[in-house]
């Protein structure tokens, strides 16, 4: 009995050793070969990233987006540069020096290092409230990394899309509790009471308890008097067009934001 049972732990330790040392040779086969480079990508956005400047302030004209570039491979004691160009798309091209500006244009793994920062600062056009604009970013080979990643690694990319936009959206609520407060959904009235009262635009699409009924009423009545104000100091704030080619009206709030 003892000898049977002997036999069975020599036999699983046996499995054990085998499993352990394909393991390792795999591991192996993954880090042989020349350095490559990639993108390192989450699998959820499956290389492509969606970026608004609806959550930003209107007053925010530029922000500076910063991802990684990573290696695969044997580290360097010496610089090492990464291929890398922005690719308009040919349906929706974003374009360089009006929609984009790429401050790393050449990115260095410095010696040591596994990785670098690519910085690009994306511009905030008026075209963006009507259309989105495409940008991608690709890697390529050079002297110093190849682009053969593993498919083992699944989260691993050559090329980077990013989708700008500045889409704000009427809020489901709006026909419910809104249309009394603040009149017409308009984009640019949406952008302003977002603003003016410093409602993240998360909150402002989500309402799931973050702003009720009651902020509602009182960020009607505000909006109201701020618009008075400006209209009597010379500053009239205008409103978009019902129709296309039609003057600008000025800016209304709905009946309960003047109940008198």
């Amino acid at each position: 009995m003892i000898m049977k049972t002997m036999n069975k732990i020599y036999s699983l330790s046996l499995v054990i050793c085998l499993l352990f040392c394909t393991s390792c040779e795999k591991e192996m086969i993954t880090y042989s070969g020349d350095s490559a480079v990639y993108f390192p990508i989450v699998s959820q956005t499956m290389g492509t990233i969606d970026f608004s400047f609806a959550e930003y302030h209107s007053d925010t004209l530029s922000v500076v987006y910063h991802f990684d570039i990573k290696t695969l491979g044997e580290v360097k004691e010496y610089d090492r540069t990464v291929a890398f160009e922005a690719v308009e798309n040919d349906t929706l091209p974003a374009r360089a020096g009006v929609d984009y500006e790429v401050l790393t244009p050449l990115p260095v793994i410095p010696k040591g290092e596994v990785s670098t920062s690519v910085s690009v600062r994306f511009f905030r056009t008026r075209e963006l409230l009507e259309q989105s604009k495409v940008i991608e970013f690709r890697l390529s080979e050079n002297e110093d990394f190849d682009l053969r990643i593993p498919l083992y690694y699944d989260v691993s990319y050559t090329s980077l899309i990013f989708v700008l936009s500045e889409k704000i959206y009427e809020p489901w609520w709006w026909r419910s509790y809104g249309k009394d407060r603040f009149g017409r959904w308009t984009k640019t009235k949406g952008n302003l009471i977002c603003d003016k009262l410093n409602i993240p635009r998360a909150d402002w699409n989500d309402m799931s308890g973050k702003v009720d009924e009651a902020f509602l009423t009182f960020a009607c009545i505000w909006m109201y008097d701020y618009l008075e104000k400006e209209k009597k100091a010379g500053r009239p704030v205008y409103d978009e067009p019902l129709k296309e080619g039609e003057e600008s009206p000025l800016m209304e709030m709905g009946p309960m934001a003047n109940p008198q």
